[in-house]
């Protein structure tokens, strides 16, 4: 499946407008590489790095990065620290992965709200990409 990318920006632009912030939108690929992205007037730049590193993260443990934390409940202190305090990993709310069924296609990362905004404009972009 290929993703429609500028559909789920646009999905995330139009969300953005909506909630009346300045957000960057990022997707990236089943492998974490920048797909698309989109850094709209007026947003913050710490936002550039953090939307990226979101999505980045949602990917690649195919879990919103909201859940990451949970993964790691239980393990070994060395193995959680020693994962989570990798420079990309990131636990900061707005990055979901997209998935098809079991599938991975990739991730979103969204940075500028509020993290239940920053995740409200990330659903956003994967429903626009489930239903092209």
């Amino acid at each position: 499946m290929s993703l429609p990318l500028q559909d789920m920006l646009a999905a995330g632009a139009a969300e953005c407008s909506a909630l009346v912030i300045n957000a960057v939108l990022a997707i990236v690929d089943e492998r974490g590489a920048l797909a698309a992205y989109l850094r709209m007037d007026g947003a913050f730049f710490v936002s550039e790095e953090l939307a990226v590193d979101k999505a980045w993260t949602a990917a690649g443990f195919r879990t919103p990065t909201t859940d990451i934390q949970v993964l790691f409940d239980g393990a070994a202190p060395e193995i959680a620290e020693g994962v989570l305090s990798r420079r990309r990993i990131s636990l900061v709310p707005g990055g979901l992965p997209l998935m098809d069924g079991h599938r991975l296609l990739g991730g979103v990362g969204v940075s500028g709200g509020s993290a239940d905004q920053d995740i409200q404009i990330a659903q956003r972009m994967i429903q626009a990409a489930l239903v092209a």
